[in-house]
């Protein structure tokens, strides 16, 4: 067993894994609790997909090409979010994105990289947050019945949470998500032109928060 597995083991609780998959073979949910990047053995730099069960599943891609499969499942505009949105709001790097009204991603430091290319950063489901703990070298985030060890202080975990609370106010006109029927969104947010309509609400919104 590698060191990072047993990290993992130690670290999170989980219901099941789902074995190694290839990407072209992965089906994404709608909704999930977290994707994170994982060392797959003898495959190298993977990702871990945590489902709102608690299922692992282990698949032999990067996190960018999951959550690019994911906007694209919600016709997600994220370069639109990137300049129209938070820029907008002040936030200029791991910025929320926001999916449906149940169905936030946040972006948090998850592992240490072995090699200096390899991203550190996943993405956890805002929503599905319980708690967050700090300990001397790392934080605990308690996301639906499992804990993921972020290597970040709880202040700046919770300022990413808070960021993430102000992206949805912009987005209250959503569907919810009906997480026992596990059905797709058809009102999708986060398109250029939805981005366009509040642009000007947005700006005006910041003005009055920099005023206080």
């Amino acid at each position: 067993m590698t060191l990072e597995k047993l990290s993992y083991i130690i670290n999170t609780n989980i219901s099941s894994h789902k074995g190694v998959m290839e990407m072209r073979n992965v089906e994404m949910p709608d909704v999930y609790l977290a994707i994170l990047p994982y060392y797959i053995d003898e495959y190298g730099n993977g990702t871990e997909l945590i489902d709102l069960d608690g299922n692992v599943s282990f698949i032999k891609c990067s996190v960018k090409s999951c959550l690019n499969k994911t906007l694209k499942r919600y016709a997600v505009d994220l370069n639109a979010i990137r300049e129209k949105y938070a820029k907008s709001l002040g936030i200029r790097n791991s910025f929320p994105i926001p999916l449906a009204r149940d169905f936030t991603l946040i972006q948090l430091k998850v592992r240490i990289p072995k090699v200096a290319k390899d991203t550190a950063y996943g993405y956890i489901c805002y929503e599905k947050i319980k708690k967050v703990e700090e300990r001397v070298s790392f934080s605990l985030v308690y996301v639906g019945e499992c804990d993921i060890k972020v290597y970040q202080k709880k202040a700046s975990i919770e300022k990413h949470m808070r960021d993430a609370s102000m992206m949805k106010t912009f987005f209250a006109n959503l569907d919810s998500l009906n997480y026992d029927d596990n059905r797709a969104m058809y009102n999708l947010p986060a398109t250029k032109a939805d981005i366009a309509l509040l642009y000007e609400e947005i700006v005006k919104i910041k003005f009055k928060i920099e005023k206080m």
